[in-house]
């Protein structure tokens, strides 16, 4: 019973410190800005609710996928809300809730995590797995401040998705993977962007997608 009311107790304090951040950011808005944050923090009344809309977004871009692979990928790359969040976060968090909850946001992440017509993808599972252990050799270079280059990564991200749709890995292939890419496109810029401002100096595996995106893109004549 008293551990079941500290956890009320506790739930209730990170509502009102949300709530708090909230009214200063409104503060901080000046008259112009007012009413556009507003609408904003509105979509985000409290912390645990924008965490679940973004829960939500990535529920639906990797439903082919079991769960328990989805609730893996969450925990890792959604940043669950501050306990005492600084007004910049309130505001960083609410925006990422906003770009989850819009179905066009949705449409495009989707295009760029599956690539061109994922409908002929015979196992996302495996494809998830395999473009997964890409990501996590790519991250420490990200992290070293190597550039987008072509090589083994590169290699195996193609394979992957080659492999998935029962393909080789061929100049064509890498073209097609560039078909209607949406990497470059500001909203997912932005969504990763904020998701690196609530994680701090952790590379992101938006960051991780990019390279991997540019590195194809300079390597692939049909995309110049």
């Amino acid at each position: 019973m008293i551990a079941e009311e500290r956890g009320r107790v506790e739930g209730e304090f990170r509502a009102l410190a949300w709530r708090r951040a909230s009214l200063r950011a409104l503060e901080g808005a000046g008259a112009g800005g007012r009413e556009e944050r507003l609408v904003l923090l509105a979509g985000a009344q409290d912390g645990g609710a924008a965490h679940d809309c973004v829960v939500r977004f990535w529920q639906r871009i990797l439903a082919p996928l079991p769960r328990r692979h989805i609730d893996a990928w969450v925990c890792w790359n959604v940043p669950e809300p501050p306990a005492e969040p600084s007004v910049e976060e309130v505001v960083a968090y609410a925006e990422l809730a906003a770009l989850a909850a819009d179905t066009e946001v949705n449409e495009v992440v989707r295009q760029q995590y599956w690539r061109d017509r994922p409908e002929l993808i015979r196992d996302p599972r495996k494809l998830y797995l395999e473009v997964g252990g890409v990501m996590t050799d790519v991250v420490p270079l990200v992290s070293e401040g190597v550039g987008p280059r072509a090589g083994s990564e590169l290699d195996r991200f193609v394979a992957a998705h080659a492999r998935a749709r029962g393909e080789r890995d061929s100049p064509r292939f890498r073209a097609r993977l560039l078909t209607n890419a949406t990497d470059t496109d500001h909203r997912i810029q932005r969504y990763w962007a904020l998701t690196g401002r609530l994680f701090g100096p952790r590379i992101t595996i938006g960051l991780a997608h990019d390279w991997i995106y540019h590195a194809l893109a300079r390597s692939t004549p049909a995309s110049s």
